[in-house]
C-alpha cells in the first residue's frame, strides 16, 4: 500500500510538473517600455533585440512573502532563459517583477504574470536616460543639477 501511494504520488508529479519552470523571452526596443506574454512562434521573437538587458526578478513583490529570484541577463542578441526554482511553479499562478536597466535605457518595472514554458515574454525598452543612475562624481554630479546661470564663473571667489 505504502509503496502504491509513493508510485501515485510521482505518477502526479511528473504529470503536473512541478518545480522548474523556464521563463524565456526577447528584449526589444521600442517607443513605450512594456511587457507582453506571446505564443512562442511569435514572429516579433525574431527581431534584432537589445543585448545584455539587466534584469531583477522577484515573485510577489507586493506581499510579506517576497522571494527574489535574482539577477539576470540577456545574451548579446536580447535572449533570455531564466528558471524559475520554485515549489509547485508549475501549477500555481505567480506574480513576477521584473526589474530592468541598461545604461541608455529608461528603467523598466512591470509586474506580469509567469507565463506557462510555452508561452514567451517580449520585454519592450524605451531609449532615454536611466535616471537612477549613481555615479561617485559628486561635483560633476551637483553641476550637472545646477542650471547654467547660477554657476559660478571661472575664477569667482
Amino acid at each position: 500500500m505504502r509503496l502504491f501511494g509513493v508510485l501515485w504520488l510521482v505518477l502526479l508529479m511528473s504529470v503536473v510538473g512541478c518545480g522548474q519552470l523556464h521563463l524565456r523571452g526577447k528584449v526589444l526596443e521600442g517607443p513605450e517600455a512594456k511587457i507582453l506574454i506571446v505564443d512562442g512562434d511569435d514572429p516579433r521573437l525574431e527581431e534584432r533585440g537589445v543585448g545584455f538587458y539587466g534584469m531583477d526578478l522577484t515573485i510577489d513583490k507586493q506581499k510579506i512573502e517576497e522571494r527574489k529570484l535574482g539577477h539576470f541577463e540577456a545574451d548579446s542578441k536580447g535572449e533570455f532563459d531564466c528558471v524559475i526554482d520554485y515549489p509547485l511553479a508549475k501549477m500555481l499562478i505567480l506574480d513576477l517583477t521584473i526589474d530592468g536597466r541598461k545604461e541608455g535605457y529608461v528603467p523598466l518595472m512591470e509586474n506580469v504574470l509567469v507565463p506557462s514554458n510555452s508561452r514567451r515574454l517580449l520585454i519592450y525598452v524605451k531609449p532615454g536616460k536611466d535616471f537612477d543612475v549613481h555615479t561617485d562624481d559628486i561635483i560633476g554630479e551637483t553641476l550637472r543639477m545646477v542650471p547654467k546661470k547660477h554657476r559660478p564663473a571661472v575664477g569667482d571667489r
